[in-house]
């Protein structure tokens, strides 16, 4: 099986259990491996030959990491609201960032309690 992965970033891009897989040489690589890897977690080693297992601590800190991403995400996505209503009310808002809010303030308002 080959696997194509990023030199700069060290993440698996992509696998393909036969064939070629097309790549530029300068940013990426590919190798031979036995197993398919994990994509979010295994990394191209330093010497790019050769894929770093994930360990345990990586597998419990990725949780941990996406818990913390979807509550920041629930934070971007209350102030986003805020911050569109702000900069639409402002006399030099554009027309279309205008009329956005004007169409969320009707949805808001045909909402069911």
């Amino acid at each position: 099986m080959k696997v194509l992965c990023n030199k700069t970033t060290k993440k698996t891009k992509s696998f393909l259990r036969w064939g070629d897989i097309p790549f530029d040489p300068l940013t990426h690589v590919v190798l031979d491996v036995t197993e398919i890897p994990n994509m979010e977690l295994d990394k191209l080693n330093n010497t790019n030959d050769g894929i770093i297992k994930a360990t345990q601590a990586t597998i419990d800190d990725a949780g941990f990491n996406a818990q913390v991403d979807a509550e920041l995400m629930q934070i971007d996505l209350a102030s986003m609201r805020e911050v569109r209503a702000w900069v639409a009310s402002q006399p030099s808002a554009p027309q279309f960032l205008k009329d956005l809010e004007a169409e969320a303030v009707v949805k808001r308002a045909t909402r069911k309690p």
